[in-house]
């Protein structure tokens, strides 16, 4: 590595809101939290799918739930592209410059607002299943 290249590293890590800690901690609890997360996410939507309780319209928001859970949990398996003091060539790429702004902020905040509607009529449905007082509104709603 020659000194200018040298220098523009230095410099670049220098200003980072990040850490060497910060990194390590990411690589080794939310990586793979996010690959422990994925599996948990797609054995649940493998229950979910049964014929027997998939016609339960609870259970159809907990697959769609379970789908959106698996999509942020890939992301975050990926976030290791974040890691500039331990992958900067990898940070450096066309791929880690994409990943971070595109990918992380914009993509993973949609499906946590998808997610938090989903349990959101899910909690509605709980509801309207364990209430009594809701009869009038359980014969208009099509739950």
């Amino acid at each position: 590595m020659n000194s200018t290249t040298a220098d523009s590293k230095a410099l670049l890590l220098a200003n980072l809101a990040t850490s060497w800690s910060e990194e390590i901690l990411m690589l080794c609890i939310i990586v793979p939290i996010g690959a422990i997360g994925i599996v948990l996410n797609l054995m649940s939507l493998r229950i979910f799918l049964k014929k027997s309780i998939r016609s339960t319209s609870l259970f159809k928001y907990l697959i769609i739930l379970s789908l959106v859970n698996s999509i942020i949990a890939l992301c975050l398996i990926f976030s290791f592209v974040r890691t500039p003091y331990i992958f900067y060539d990898l940070a450096l790429s066309i791929f880690g410059r994409i990943y971070y702004p595109v990918i992380l902020n914009n993509i993973i905040l949609y499906f946590f607002f998808f997610g938090n509607l989903i349990e959101i009529m899910i909690n509605i449905e709980r509801a309207l299943y364990f209430s009594e007082g809701f009869e009038k509104l359980k014969k208009h709603l099509l739950f």
